[in-house]
């Protein structure tokens, strides 16, 4: 913000600042609005397009992104964070659910990195923390956005051998 706001300043020109502030602070929390609206009329989606795809019907003809997008006007993908996604896959006892997951994860990797250097334990976690925040289903963040990835490699570098690996990368 700090940034773009000189960027403002020095070239008279409001689209840095505009783009920083709306797409973090705005965006999120209007597709979060649109989610919970578009499903607290509609019916769940409970899991049925991934995990109980094969024993449950998806009661819609699209994703839930493009789903979102179309119910919001902009027929963009509308993709939101685990907040969202929780709902709209089971309502309230989905956002405790997930909730709870992604608790889980954080405690795990904040107990797992301790004694690591802090260079290195936000390296590996932002991106993954960052999309279950705000752009991704939690599953999809834990199997192909890297958060179980991120898991496996904090307590790969808590064993000794690959912490001396890290120490001898850090002096160089």
């Amino acid at each position: 913000v700090f940034l773009s706001s000189i960027f403002y300043f020095l070239l008279d020109n409001v689209w840095p600042v505009s783009l920083f502030v709306r797409r973090v602070l705005f965006v999120p929390a209007d597709l979060t609005y649109d989610y919970f609206m578009f499903f607290f009329e509609n019916p769940h989606v409970h899991w049925s397009n991934s995990v109980l795809s094969g024993f449950l019907p998806y009661p819609y003809d699209q994703g839930i992104a493009k789903l979102i997008g179309e119910f919001n006007g902009s027929g963009a993908a509308a993709n939101n964070g685990f907040i969202s996604s929780g709902f709209a896959h089971a309502g309230l006892m989905g956002v405790i659910f997930y909730s709870f997951v992604f608790a889980i994860f954080v405690i795990m990797l904040e107990k797992y990195s301790n004694g690591l250097p802090l260079w290195f334990s936000i390296s590996v976690t932002v991106v993954p923390l960052r999309s279950a925040i705000v752009s991704s289903d939690l599953f999809t963040v834990i199997l192909t956005h890297g958060l179980l990835v991120t898991l496996i490699i904090i307590l790969l570098f808590r064993n000794n051998r690959f912490r001396c690996t890290l120490s001898k990368f850090k002096e160089s």
